[in-house]
Formats: structure tokens, sequence, C-alpha cells
């Protein structure tokens, strides 16, 4: 028997990892996706790119983590891209759909990432994402994760805490205009 890879028994044991993807599964069902070329921008350890290579489309995964990148192609199986999230070398309106599953949080200048989604999306091409949402809920898992384990936003690489969805919308909003 094969055994199952460590990233996919945290899949199996995590309450909140099982909620994001059903509710990413949902949001992508739909709009009829994942369909046509495809790519996971900051696709980690490859967890959530397993199950969304298994829903369809032809996909390319991007993780700027090397350590991460390596853990990703043991799992998936094929070439993780290694590369800088600010300038995505890929041609533009070439996707139709881009998946950035808890990135923006991560970026000191996440406006200039959501110009390249802008810019690589193909016309009627798709942008799904997640991130924290700052303020709103589940921070308090976070913070008794602060006091019990000294987990901080900075040992996690999050330059903040998350975007409320105002902010976010707006970020979005000065990003593509």
């Amino acid at each position: 028997m094969t055994p199952v890879p460590w990233q996919l028994q945290v899949f199996r044991i995590s309450v909140r990892k099982r909620e994001k993807w059903s509710w990413i599964r949902s949001v992508l069902a739909a709009r009829g996706l994942p369909r046509g070329r495809c790519i996971d921008v900051g696709c980690g350890v490859g967890t959530l790119s397993v199950l969304l290579r298994d829903r369809g489309g032809s996909w390319t995964f991007l993780e700027p983590d090397a350590e991460a990148a390596q853990e990703s192609e043991a799992l998936l199986q094929v070439p993780v891209l290694r590369s800088s999230l600010e300038v995505l070398r890929i041609p533009g309106a070439s996707l139709d759909l881009l998946t950035a599953f808890d990135v923006l949080e991560h970026l000191a200048a996440p406006e200039v990432f959501l110009r390249e989604v802008a810019r690589v999306l193909a016309p009627g091409g798709w942008f799904v994402a997640t991130t924290p949402a700052a303020q709103e809920g589940w921070y308090v898992w976070r913070r008794a994760g602060e006091q019990l384990f000294v987990i901080t936003k900075e040992a996690h690489g999050h330059v903040v805490e998350g975007f409320s969805e105002a902010a976010l919308r707006e970020l979005i909003r000065r990003a593509t205009t």
C-alpha cells in the first residue's frame, strides 16, 4: 500500500484546511472552474494544488520558497516554477484561472502582484484567492497560538495580519485601475 503523503495527512485532520477547501471547491464549481490554463501561485507544499489539479484544467504551479517548492514537486510529481511574485514569467492574457491561497498577506507590495495577476489573466479569466480577514473572527485562534506557542505573524512570514473585505476591495481597485 502506498503511504499517504504528509501534506494530505495534515489536510485530513485539519478542520480549517478542510473548511477552506470546501469553500474553494464551491466557489470554483459555481463558475465552472477549473478549466483551461490554470496556475496556483504560492502553492506552498502542494496540498491544495493536488486537490485543484484533480478537479480539471491544465495546471502550472509556482512557489517562490525553494524548500516548499521541493515538497510540492514531491507531492505533485511535476516541476514547480520558482519565481518572484512581483514579476510573473508568464505571457500576458494567457491564463483562464489564477489561484493564490494565503499569499497576499506575505507580500510587502501586494498591489504589484495584483497588477501582474491582471496582466496574465485572459479576458474572462478568474482570480480566486484567500487571505486572513484582519480583525474579523478567526483571530481568536491566532491569539491563542501566539500566547501558547509563540506563533506570530512574522513567524508565518506575514507582512500584515490580513485584509478586511473593504481593504482588499480597495487594494484590488488600486492595482487594476
